[in-house]
């Protein structure tokens, strides 16, 4: 099954991206990482005991996200280009 078909969970999706539970925490209160989809029933969260939420990210939306991160390669051969050309017009 493709990933953009099934939800992910959170020790794949830490495998996955190769970052900690925290920067994804972060990352998603910063609106910077999609939202994660509650698994767990909500009538859990009104027993008055702080439950530890099941969450699982929607599949599709974690590669669109993939998706549109910079590649490190081509952004070095951009840089190295432009100090190329400003050498070549310096003289």
């Amino acid at each position: 099954m493709k990933i953009e078909d099934r939800l992910i969970h959170l020790s794949e999706l830490l495998e996955l991206i190769g970052v900690s539970r925290s920067t994804i925490d972060r990352w998603v209160k910063a609106g910077a990482f999609p939202l994660p989809i509650q698994l767990s029933p909500e009538q859990d969260q009104k027993k008055g005991v702080k439950p530890n939420l099941r969450k699982a990210w929607r599949g599709d939306e974690v590669k669109e996200w993939i998706d549109t991160r910079p590649r490190v390669g081509v952004v070095f051969q951009e840089v190295e280009l432009t100090k190329q050309l400003n050498e070549v017009f310096k003289r």
